[in-house]
């Protein structure tokens, strides 16, 4: 029978050794290796972010953005600037004594008198605007904006914003000008006396009819306050706002 020996490492915890040729740790060998971790919801949080982090857009994809949101919003906007329009033109030529009408009032009598369709008139012109004006005002600032801040992974200035604003809503007002002034002539067309209209059959129509009647310098009648109204917009938009 192996004899048993008394071990103290420390007065209060005494435990029993056999001799070390009896010992099972020198028969078997075992390791046994334990790892504790601690998750708490940092940890799980810095682990998502890190495998989610996803890379720049690229210029093409800025620029096609831009376009495809323009253009979705402006099928929804255009109906109402349609009216918005004709009332001025409206109000331009009445009477001193005459009252003009409210919008809602004079969206009413021209779906009655015209149809429904007549708040559609220009669409094309409307759409194509946005392809040239949209595209170029959001897809140039970010270009801008990231080459002055050196990178899209920088944090823009307030100048550096300030001055995308500026520079892409100019830049886009003069792209986009020409669209402007077609999609006006469409969409005013039919609120214009008979003898005064033209009777454009489309945006394709309107345009080769400006630039053979009135010139190329047509298409940028108006391009001065049009610059202006974009860069005030741009300003507001992505240096107060999203910028």
């Amino acid at each position: 029978m192996a004899n048993l020996t008394l071990l103290h490492t420390s007065p209060s915890t005494p435990f029993f050794t056999t001799p070390p040729t009896l010992r099972p740790s020198l028969l078997y060998s075992t390791t046994v290796a334990t790892t504790t971790t601690t998750i708490t919801p940092l940890n799980i949080l810095a682990t998502s972010t890190s495998t989610t982090t996803q890379p720049p857009l690229s210029t093409v994809a800025k620029f096609g953005t831009a376009g495809l949101g323009g253009v979705f919003g402006w099928w929804v906007v255009h109906p109402f600037n349609t009216v918005a329009v004709r009332m001025n033109l409206l109000g331009a030529n009445l009477a001193p004594n005459e009252k003009l009408p409210s919008f809602f009032e004079f969206a009413k009598k021209s779906a009655k008198t015209k149809g429904i369709s007549t708040f559609y008139d220009g669409i094309g012109a409307g759409t194509i605007r946005q392809v040239f004006y949209a595209t170029s005002r959001f897809g140039l600032f970010e270009v801008i904006r990231d080459s002055l801040a050196g990178g899209p992974d920088q944090t823009p200035t307030a100048a550096i914003r300030l001055g995308s604003g500026l520079a892409s809503g100019g830049m886009a007002a003069v792209i986009a000008c020409p669209a402007e002034v077609t999609l006006v002539r469409t969409a005013n067309d039919q609120a214009l006396p008979k003898e005064q209209r033209r009777n454009y059959k489309n945006f394709g129509d309107a345009a080769m009819r400006i630039l053979k009647e009135e010139g190329i310098l047509a298409f940028w009648r108006g391009v001065v306050p049009f610059a202006q109204r974009a860069v005030v917009s741009n300003i507001l938009f992505f240096f107060v706002g999203v910028g």
